[in-house]
């Protein structure tokens, strides 16, 4: 099973090969019908791997996000936040590492757009 990162900064290194330099899923589920479930645990882990810790902006579906993530209980826990820059579109997680990997609770709002939003945003 594969670990998100704990908060090291050279533990969380996106995968050199793509072209945005962001980990994606292998399962590569549709857009339409992203949930958790249609993901792997490897997968899981490798999209909230890619969420730098910190501060950083993104870009996802054509507009910019500010976006945070926070890492707790050594890296055991996390909390993602990003807000639309000049407009009025957020996203909010928490993930949790359990026995059987990464566990989402996406914050009032859907587990599909907390998905498309890991899948599909670009940092720089």
């Amino acid at each position: 099973m594969s670990q998100a990162s704990t908060g090291n900064p050279a533990a969380s290194k996106a995968h050199p090969d793509l072209p945005d330099a962001r980990p994606q899923p292998a399962s590569d589920p549709a857009a339409d019908d992203l949930t958790a479930d249609k993901l792997t645990p490897d997968d899981l882990a490798l999209l909230l791997e890619g969420v730098p810790e910190g501060y950083s902006e993104v870009h996802y579906r054509g507009r910019r996000y500010a976006m945070t993530r926070r890492t707790f209980n050594r890296g055991r826990s996390l909390k993602v936040f990003a807000r639309e820059l000049g407009g009025n579109d957020m996203v909010s997680l928490n993930g949790y590492l359990t026995a059987r990997g990464w566990q989402l609770k996406p914050c009032e709002m859907s587990e599909h757009k907390v998905l498309d939003f890991l899948v599909h945003c670009k940092t720089g």
